[in-house]
């Protein structure tokens, strides 16, 4: 009965289920560990980039005094 089973999911043993769950959670601790070190650089540098775009914003605000009329 079990091996009808895990051949309607498309696995042709046991072990392929349990390397294919284990190769799903590893991915996923793959991404979230990629994730929390994207994050941890964001963070770092937020007062940096929030400057920045401070000064574009203040410059695009100032483009309508250089336009034609």
């Amino acid at each position: 009965m079990a091996a009808k089973i895990l051949t309607a999911f498309g696995f042709q043993s046991a072990s392929a289920v349990v390397d294919d769950v284990l190769h799903g959670y590893l991915s996923q601790r793959g991404r979230a560990a990629a994730n929390a070190r994207d994050v941890e650089k964001i963070n770092r540098f937020a007062d940096e980039l929030n400057s920045e775009m401070q000064d574009v914003l203040a410059y695009q605000s100032l483009d309508h005094l250089w336009e034609e009329r």
